[in-house]
C-alpha cells in the first residue's frame, strides 16, 4: 500500500504584509480562502506519480485547486478532517509582519495560550482518526494521493507511522510531498 501526501501550490493569499492582531485575522481568513497562485505549478513528474491513485483533498480550496491544477480534475474525495491546523488569533498591542504573526501565535498556543481554535489534543486526536480512515482506504484503493497543507501531513504522517508505514519526507515546501508504504 502506499500514500502520498502533497502540500499544496503557494496560495495566492500567501503575502507577507505588516499587520495589527486584527489585521492579522483577517489576512487568516483570505489565506484560508486562497486559491493557488498562477505562478505557483506543480512539479511535472508529479501528475504521472499520481495517475493511478484515488485523490484526496482537503476541504479547503487551495487543497482542492492543487489537485485540479496537477491532475486536471476534482479529487475523488474532499474531507474537512484534512484541512490545516488552525492558526490562534491574539489581540496583542503591536504591529508585525503576517509570517510573524503566524510564528508568535502558534508559540503562544504551544505554549498553552487559550485560543480561539483547536487544542493541540483535539489537533492530535483529529491525526489519528485521519490516519486510521485513510489505512482503511489504503486497503481499499490500495495507492492513495492526498492534497493537504504542511503542519496537518506532517501530524498525519507521524500517526501512520505508529501504525506501521514508513518514508521520509521530500520536503515541506509547497508542492512537497511524504511517500508512505506499508
Amino acid at each position: 500500500m502506499e500514500i502520498i501526501f502533497i502540500r499544496h501550490g503557494k496560495p495566492n493569499g500567501a503575502t507577507n504584509p505588516k499587520l495589527t492582531s486584527s489585521g492579522f485575522a483577517q489576512w487568516l481568513m483570505t489565506y484560508k480562502q486562497s486559491k493557488v497562485a498562477a505562478e505557483s505549478y506543480p512539479p511535472k513528474n508529479l501528475q504521472c506519480l499520481l495517475n493511478t491513485h484515488f485523490i484526496i483533498a482537503s476541504d479547503l480550496t487551495r487543497a482542492i485547486h492543487s489537485a485540479y491544477l496537477c491532475l486536471g480534475r476534482e479529487p475523488d474525495l474532499k474531507l474537512n478532517q484534512l484541512r490545516e491546523i488552525d492558526i490562534p488569533t491574539y489581540h496583542l498591542p503591536f504591529v508585525c509582519r503576517a509570517y510573524s504573526w503566524v510564528f508568535i501565535s502558534l508559540l503562544l498556543w504551544f505554549l498553552g495560550a487559550k485560543s480561539n481554535c483547536e487544542s493541540i489534543k483535539q489537533v492530535k486526536y483529529r491525526a489519528h482518526e485521519s490516519a486510521l480512515f485513510l489505512q482503511q482506504l489504503a486497503l481499499e484503493h490500495e495507492k492513495i494521493a492526498v492534497f493537504g497543507h504542511s503542519v496537518n501531513n506532517v501530524c498525519v504522517t507521524t500517526e501512520l507511522i505508529k501504525l506501521g508505514w514508513f518514508g521520509l519526507p521530500k520536503g515541506n515546501k509547497y508542492w512537497g510531498t511524504i511517500k508512505l508504504i506499508h
